[in-house]
């Protein structure tokens, strides 16, 4: 596309990269720093602040990962034939859970809203993590179905 110019003359519309606006580099460094996006292993993980993606590594106690690593507020885990609640932990509104919790195990200061239930190994489970966010509460932040 070319542009006119006061004299008539047409010159080509610059290829140049335009420079991203200082608001929006610091919010997107803001974003990584605030779910464990920094390199240091020792920093203490930032709240969730968005969706996560959860994982399962299966075994005799199966244990729930989430990446980005952030920290969260509740754990839910669900039979998937029967809906019944099997396992529920919270932290009363702190975002205190960081990834890594083995099932049946509630982390310091954690609360079990529901004992841990026995699995079976060929059993469909779902597992579901929770941010509590000020203005609007606890809101789902990842779900997983899972076979022990």
């Amino acid at each position: 596309m070319a542009i006119l110019v006061p004299n008539g003359v047409r010159r080509p519309r610059s290829t140049r990269p335009r420079a991203v606006p200082l608001a929006s580099l610091v919010a997107g460094v803001l974003v990584l720093v605030s779910c464990g996006g920094g390199s240091d292993p020792a920093a203490p993980l930032g709240e969730c602040r968005g969706n996560v993606t959860m994982q399962v590594a299966s075994g005799p106690v199966p244990r729930f990962e989430w990446a980005p690593a952030c920290r969260l507020d509740e754990l839910v885990v669900e039979d998937v034939e029967s809906g019944e609640r099997i396992w529920h932990l919270r932290t009363e509104g702190r975002n205190g859970l960081t990834p890594g919790v083995s099932y049946g195990v509630a982390p310091p200061g954690a609360v079990v809203v529901v004992p841990p239930a026995p699995l079976e190994h060929t059993g469909r489970y779902t597992g579901a993590v929770f941010t509590y966010l000020p203005v609007y509460g606890t809101i789902a932040t990842g779900t997983l179905v899972f076979t022990p």
